[in-house]
């Protein structure tokens, strides 16, 4: 199914119920507000079961009203729609099966059982978050972004592409779109990027990848590959700060394993070590020669650290050794 066909059920309906996964981060909720605020005559964003931080600093910067799965009561002409997830699992306290309302899907993620259950969907697993294919729906509609829905989109674009490092062309012509779309609020941008201490989480997020860095030397060139929870931009930067030539962090995010690149300019691109990640796990890259990531279809975090070495011993044809 395609844009065509979501806009043509969204286009039938005054109201639409937007439904983001559950602990919805800013990329859930931010394409929930994107939607609620610009595609329907009338919406609520409900809720299935609270907010990840990211999403609470949104939903409390843009005062924007939410409703809990357990209080919400379909309108009887609404339309359903599930952004930012491919499956039931994601919905707990919803069963959409039994919701009297035709259901779209929009989503970036790897079809789930959803799918089958959707009356219309516009799924893009090349897009770098589902926040970039809100203005999509919108320009199907021929509905104008408004400032609150753009500011929201541009938050959601932002975080789940790593602060842009894993944007591609289109979507970083999205985000200043967005961006001059909420006109003279884009003010209220900037704060909702951060979180509410940034300097000492980013801080302690750079020491702790840093700390646990494997380190390695192929004549004068330094690498160094970390895994963490969190903060995957600051800690690649850190490991560039520290002197690697290569910064290489890994992180699980839900079923995939993300790999944050940065490189110095007279390096070979990343492109050239990412790249063959995606082929040999699944995937996409993305980004540019200093600055990109990969989103791997693995969970198997060990193997992709090991694959990065590999990979960079390749393109760097020589043997790595490991620092001491």
């Amino acid at each position: 199914m395609s844009v065509e066909a979501v806009a043509t059920v969204l286009a039938r309906h005054d109201h639409i119920s937007v439904v983001p996964h559950q602990q919805a981060d800013a990329d859930a909720l931010g394409s929930a507000i994107g939607l609620a605020t610009t595609v329907a005559t009338d919406a609520d964003i409900v809720l299935p079961d609270g907010l990840a931080q990211g999403g609470r600093r949104l939903a409390d910067g843009l005062d924007v009203t939410l409703t809990g799965v357990d209080s919400w009561t379909p309108p009887s002409d609404t339309v359903a729609v599930a952004v930012d997830t491919p499956s039931t699992a994601r919905l707990p306290g919803l069963d959409v099966g039994t919701v009297d309302a035709p259901l779209v899907v929009i989503d970036h993620h790897e079809p789930g059982d959803l799918s089958a259950l959707a009356t219309a969907e516009y799924r893009s697993t090349a897009a770098g978050a589902t926040a970039a294919l809100v203005p999509t729906v919108a320009a199907a509609l021929d509905r104008p972004l408004p400032p609150t829905g753009a500011i929201g989109l541009a938050v959601g674009l932002y975080a789940d592409t790593q602060g842009l490092a894993g944007a591609a062309k289109s979507e970083l012509q999205c985000f200043g779109e967005c961006v001059a779309t909420a006109g003279s609020r884009a003010g209220e941008i900037p704060p909702l990027l951060r979180s509410r201490s940034p300097g000492f989480s980013r801080r302690m997020a750079g020491v702790k990848g840093v700390v646990r860095a494997d380190g390695f030397r192929a004549g004068e060139t330094l690498a160094l590959v970390t895994t963490v929870g969190g903060e995957q931009s600051a800690v690649a930067t850190a490991l560039r700060s520290a002197g690697a030539d290569y910064a290489f962090v890994v992180s699980d995010r839900d079923a995939e394993t993300w790999v944050v690149g940065r490189t110095r300019e007279e390096t070979a691109p990343l492109q050239s070590i990412l790249d063959p990640l995606v082929e040999g796990f699944g995937g996409q890259s993305g980004g540019h020669p200093e600055a990109a990531v990969a989103k791997l279809q693995t969970t198997e975090t060990e193997a992709v650290r090991a694959a990065v070495r590999d990979h960079l011993a390749t393109v760097l044809d020589k043997s790595l050794t490991e620092l001491s």
